[in-house]
């Protein structure tokens, strides 16, 4: 299964999930900073096979300053299928915790379109 962002816009994050295989609606779950249960909207992508779209409004409890991360996991697989890293207040730019984040949330973009590259060279 792949989980991509598709926007992030006043504090509701939404995404397109695919899977390859046939099954029912995958079970998602999503917290914040590991602890915090999310509520995660899941609805079929119309007219897309396996493909759903995935809703989440970002909670501002348990906000505060510092560094934050959103996990998406695949319930069954116990897979992290996405990271939303949060960065807040004034001590954010010198927190290693903030830098650490960023650099997982791009390498995880980078992991995606490599992915999606492979995927359309073996098909072309």
């Amino acid at each position: 299964m792949t989980l991509v962002q598709t926007s992030f816009k006043k504090a509701v994050w939404t995404g397109r999930l695919q899977r390859k295989d046939p099954g029912p609606t995958p079970a998602l779950r999503a917290s914040l900073n590991g602890t915090l249960p999310l509520e995660l909207e899941i609805a079929a992508a119309a007219g897309l096979a396996q493909t759903w779209n995935v809703q989440l409004r970002v909670p501002d409890e348990g906000l505060t300053e510092g560094t934050h991360l959103i996990l998406i996991e695949d319930q069954e697989a116990r897979e992290i299928l996405y990271r939303i890293p949060i960065i807040a207040g004034i001590a954010a730019s010198d927190d290693m915790r903030a830098e650490i984040a960023a650099l997982r949330a791009e390498l995880d973009q980078l992991r995606s379109a490599f992915r999606t590259a492979m995927r359309s060279r073996s098909l072309g």
